[in-house]
């Protein structure tokens, strides 16, 4: 009798333990739909859909002191565009999120240089796609990719390499740019948060 009271005690624990399981592994984190409207009439506004980790969130950027440093400060968007700051679950700035069309060059749409080519070649900030540009996604329509994000405000000063992704969209012909800090970030973060774009 006790022996079959104690099975019926462990099966029901067992049940309750895979239930649990399978709801925390089907929980999942809300993916955020952002509208990048352009600010002139002639310019197509963008949206894309992305899932970034519990408790952060985007928050439109404001225009600061060019003193600053902040992540996509310096890139070469379109400025028509508004960029989006990240902040984490302690309403950190760790990021940004911005958006910017470009155009393909003697029919091209799909060359790293021509895509993302007002991004890369900035000598105090840049998209260093030469250095690392490894493919997490792609499709007919383009790719998603980590690389890294150089600023180096001087020859003699020492870099700061942060995490990026860029990820593009040959049809509507547009790019999104995000700068994340690989001090508050792990990869394996910006690799969820990359492969979670959709145009």
């Amino acid at each position: 009798m006790k022996n079959k009271k104690a099975f019926w005690m462990m099966l029901t624990g067992v049940v309750i333990l895979f239930g649990v399981f399978l709801f925390l592994k089907d929980k999942k984190i809300p993916s955020h739909e952002i509208e990048f409207a352009a600010q002139e009439s002639g310019q197509s506004s963008g949206m894309i859909s992305i899932t970034l980790p519990q408790g952060w969130e985007f928050q439109e950027k404001t225009k600061k002191s060019d003193t600053e440093h902040e992540p996509l400060m310096l890139a070469g968007l379109n400025p028509l565009y508004t960029v989006y700051d990240i902040y984490d679950s302690d309403h950190t700035l760790i990021g940004a999120i911005g958006y910017s069309n470009y155009e393909p060059y003697e029919g091209d749409k799909d060359s790293v240089q021509v895509v993302y080519s007002a991004l890369r070649l900035g000598s105090v900030y840049r998209f260093d796609t030469d250095s690392r540009y490894d493919v997490v996604k792609a499709n007919k329509y383009g790719t998603t990719a980590l690389t890294t994000v150089v600023y180096q405000d001087g020859a003699n000063a020492e870099p700061v390499n942060n995490w990026g992704i860029l990820s593009y969209n040959n049809e509507k012909e547009c790019f999104v740019a995000v700068e994340l800090e690989s001090n508050s970030v792990s990869e394996s973060q910006v690799l969820e948060i990359a492969k979670s774009i959709e145009f």
